[in-house]
């Protein structure tokens, strides 16, 4: 197969790999990743989340959203996989994937 007959439309197999693919799980789990960085950083739960939204949105997160993300991290069984789960959330969303 060469380049030229690559096909530039989005599939089920693209769709399957951001929803629960093993590369995404990679970097979500990466012990260098930016929220891992932050939280070891001393970052508190509200800089994380902020941080993360302008990451995947080039936005700042509403009020609306940075309380509910807030509200997951902090429920979660640690901070971390608070962020892992909103990371995972982030990167599946409509505004993350047309706009990346």
């Amino acid at each position: 197969m060469c380049a030229c007959e690559r096909d530039e439309d989005s599939n089920l197999g693209m769709a399957i790999e951001l929803f629960n693919g093993p590369i995404v799980q990679e970097k979500v789990r990466d012990s260098i990743n930016r929220f891992r960085k932050l939280h070891s950083a001393g970052k508190d739960c509200e800089e994380v989340v902020r941080e993360l939204y302008m990451a995947a949105s080039s936005r700042p997160s509403t009020n609306a959203e940075l309380k509910s993300s807030m509200d997951h991290c902090q429920t979660a069984s640690d901070l971390v996989s608070g962020y892992e789960d909103l990371c995972w959330v982030l990167l599946n969303t409509d505004e993350f994937l047309f706009q990346h």
